[in-house]
């Protein structure tokens, strides 16, 4: 799949469902922040305009599924991260939160 072809859309309807659920509950903002957690413990933030969430989302989910993604400290996929492991990111987001100031695209 090249990367231009990569769309929320393309996501699996599970996938999809959740989180829209999700993405209903969370405040609208201008820049979200977004954090990749590989299994080794390294990150990768982002801050991610409101306009490109969802392509972000799909790209995160469809190209790094192996990597845990958050969206505002929400674990929206875990990837080869087991759940006390994503619990304790979501809790360290709360204690320190990333508040990202502008987006940072190109997106990592």
């Amino acid at each position: 799949m090249k990367l231009e072809e990569i769309k929320f859309e393309n996501i699996s309807k599970k996938n999809k469902n959740r989180i829209e659920t999700i993405l209903e509950k969370i405040p609208k903002k201008q820049i979200y922040s977004t954090i990749g957690v590989y299994n080794d413990g390294s990150k990768k933030f982002n801050g991610v305009a409101h306009k490109d969430l969802k392509t972000h989302i799909a790209y995160n989910l469809i190209i790094r599924f192996g990597r845990a993604f958050f969206l505002e400290g929400i674990c929206l996929y875990s990837g080869y991260l087991n759940s006390d492991r994503t619990a304790q990111i979501e809790r360290e987001f709360i204690d320190n939160p990333h508040t990202p100031k502008e987006v940072t695209a190109p997106y990592q």
